[in-house]
């Protein structure tokens, strides 16, 4: 299928605000045009030479934004390029922010777990924040803000979005290549987590567009890791470690059973309509955290499901884990709901936080999945970032196990001589110690490990005597899980890589599968199914557009790439009995040939007809530091500055001025000092401004 790729221009996202100006007219003396100072005003200026101009302007001093004219004029002295400058500014919306002092009032279940949250000792700050629809602020398919009450500023490169309408979606991405973010929108209540080097939080739900944002003090978890059955195993067979590419489809539905106190953990309604939907987009999050961890470790196919109900047994206040776990297992009330609601796992969640384990699997340390093996118990405060002991425990229950002793020194580690590939790991990358989620440890990276899998320029894992290969037991025991009980509901999914191009940049045809996994007999979503495919830039799907439209069957081969840096493609479904389901998936481009033409942005400059446009190309793009920089030019010649600024506005690098002649004009420059990511090159004189996105990806494989 060929598509015929949209064009784009690169441009920075909405930028979060830090200032106001409390004047009507301000004099500013700067060096050089546009000012590539953060603010939260899209700024448009009209010079008094006739040129117009757009960029982003920083307006000095102070006050509420409620006391800030909607216009206000600047008198800019621009090095020798402009006059007057008159300056309209606008308010632009941030994605997320924190609340302003009585900008809402709360209510007694919402000051409940505020109040709650904000007294909690495993968290270092608690802040009311305001969302805005993810979706509006996404641009160049990248999502660009600051983690409010900090300095950090994120860009999130999407990985996982899922969407039913939209309404409903959950968005997931890498922060600044070494973080992870997520969220999810159920109704306006948003759930989620931000995890960098400087921090880890949780987004709990509190009202339409309101959440409380959970930073988490690490100091006070316990550092008593995971507990597992003691005893021998079988021998370990032979295909869980083998070096097949398993792609089966499979979904695991996992049933979370909350005590009532860990259900006031999250939320404090009375109201079962708002506590369920609190509940949902929290659980839907935990949910993510485990699918997010599937994408980022090439664990292709495979997606758990979440649901939960509120459990509370009699032995639930006990603080023996072992004998908790042993009456979980042994409930007949959870034998009953497992089989009512069709789950193949059931995971016992509660407020108590264990002085000898953070949760405990009924699996022996060196056993591999069976239908006898499907329950777990976590603790509430240690489930969610950056402990991330639900994906673990979870996946103890496909075969994961933890790091070996030579790896991690730790009191559960394996210490045996066995060469089986089901290990944790740890290593350095960044400057930092890093773990996969079964490397046992406070503080974990969303990634199984793998060998094949770089996090940073270091993998993941390691092949040899005491390899650590987790990625492959959950590849090869994921369909053996998903078939402990028939599914509950229909689920769709796409086949097909994650990445087109690869490192040498050439596209080749590629086809994608439809993978569709019925429901048991007699439940709603029966086959046959009727397969459209879609595709667009936003994630939002509306199914009216022709030209987002692919095609119907199976499977779709793309002959072409639809769009440069990422393009969400996705599956709508029409089972045989009228039920519609969705699908879809992320697809970089970034690497592609045909995107590196892409990478230029024409200047709008009213003063030059269409046949004088201008560009910037870079050869390599992505580069790992050296590069040229080819500009086309048309004109006189004339004096011009050449900087690269971030993806938030901030100068990183000036290259001072050069003459540029008309025509072809080459420069070779270095970007090695600078970090990993995507930034703006500027070129900018009296009669042209030129701006380009580069990536730079050091430590390349």
């Amino acid at each position: 299928m060929k598509i015929e790729r949209k064009k784009f221009a690169f441009a920075p996202p909405p930028l979060a605000h830090l200032c106001f100006c409390n004047c009507t007219t301000c004099v500013i003396n700067v060096l050089y045009w546009p000012i590539l100072i953060r603010c939260p005003f899209r700024v448009t200026c009209v010079c008094g030479k006739g040129i117009f101009k757009t960029g982003i302007i920083h307006l000095q001093n102070f006050l509420p934004m409620r006391q800030l004219s909607k216009t206000v004029r600047a008198m800019l002295l621009c090095c020798s390029f402009f006059t007057q400058i008159h300056v309209s500014l606008t308010q632009t919306p941030v994605f997320i922010r924190a609340s302003v002092p009585n900008e809402i009032t709360l209510t007694a279940p919402e000051d409940s777990i505020y109040q709650y949250q904000s007294t909690s000792v495993y968290n270092n700050a608690t802040t009311i924040v305001h969302f805005e629809d993810i979706r509006d602020h996404i641009s160049n398919n990248l999502l660009s803000f600051q983690i409010p009450g900090t300095y950090t500023n994120l860009i999130v490169e999407p990985r996982e979005v899922e969407s039913t309408d939209t309404v409903h979606y959950t968005w997931s991405g890498i922060a600044n290549e070494s973080g992870f973010f997520s969220i999810t929108n159920r109704e306006n209540l948003y759930a989620g987590f931000i995890q960098t080097d400087s921090g880890a939080w949780t987004i709990l739900p509190l009202r339409e567009h309101y959440s409380l944002l959970l930073r988490h003090d690490v100091s006070v978890l316990d550092t008593v890791d995971c507990v597992m059955e003691e005893g021998e195993s079988a021998a370990e067979p032979p295909d869980y470690c083998s070096e097949a590419y398993n792609i089966c489809p499979a979904v695991i539905d996992v049933l979370l059973f909350f005590t009532s106190e860990a259900v006031a953990m999250v939320t404090r309604y009375a109201d079962a309509n708002m506590k369920a939907l609190t509940m949902d987009g929290f659980v839907k999050t935990l949910e993510n955290s485990v699918n997010f961890a599937f994408e980022n470790s090439d664990i292709p196919n495979k997606r758990v499901r979440f649901r939960w109900i509120i459990h509370n047994p009699g032995y639930s206040s006990t603080t023996n884990i072992d004998y908790l776990l042993d009456q979980f297992v042994s409930d007949s009330y959870v034998s009953s709901a497992l089989s009512s609601y069709r789950a193949d796992l059931g995971i016992f969640v509660t407020a108590i936080n264990f002085s000898n384990a953070a949760r405990k699997s009924n699996i022996k340390l060196l056993d591999y999945p069976s239908s006898s093996h499907r329950h777990s118990v976590v603790s509430f405060q240690a489930m969610h970032t950056p402990r991330w002991t639900l994906p673990h425990e979870l996946t103890h229950l496909l075969g994961a196990g933890h790091n070996w002793c030579n790896n991690v020194p730790c009191s559960n580690c394996d210490c045996n001589n066995y060469d089986y590939c089901n290990h944790g790991y740890r290593f350095y990358a960044g400057g930092l110690e890093r773990r996969t989620i079964h490397a046992l440890g406070n503080e974990r990276i969303l990634h199984f490990s793998n060998p094949n899998v770089d996090y940073l320029g270091e993998p993941t894992g390691v092949f040899g005597d005491y390899p650590a290969y987790n990625a492959q037991i959950i590849r090869n025991t994921g369909c053996v899980v998903a078939a402990y009980s028939s599914s509950p509901e229909v689920k769709a999914m796409i086949s097909g890589p994650s990445k087109l191009c690869g490192i040498t940049g050439e596209f080749s045809s590629t086809i994608f599968y439809a993978s569709i996994l019925p429901p048991a007999q007699g439940l709603p979503g029966q086959a046959p199914y009727t397969v459209s495919w879609w595709w667009n830039e936003t994630g939002v799907f509306t199914y009216q557009a022709p030209d987002e439209f692919l095609g119907t069957g199976n499977q779709i081969t793309l002959t072409d790439v639809p769009a440069c840096n990422y393009f969400t493609l996705h599956i709508r479904v029409r089972s045989d009995d009228g039920i519609y389901f969705t699908a879809s998936k992320i697809i970089f481009t970034g690497l592609c040939e045909e995107c590196q033409e892409e990478r230029i942005v024409k200047t709008n400059n009213p003063l030059l007809s269409s046949s004088r446009q201008q560009s910037i190309k870079f050869f390599p793009n992505p580069t790992s530091g050296q590069f040229i920089a080819e500009f086309h030019v048309e004109g006189e010649p004339d004096d011009a500055m050449i900087f690269i600024s971030s993806m938030d506005g901030k100068m990183q690098y000036d290259f001072g001025r050069h003459l540029i002649s008309r025509g072809v004009n080459r420069i070779a420059l270095d970007l090695s000092n600078l970090p990993n990511g995507f930034y703006n090159m500027h070129l900018i004189s009296a009669k042209r401004k030129l701006t380009a996105l580069i990536t730079l990806q050091k430590n390349k494989p």
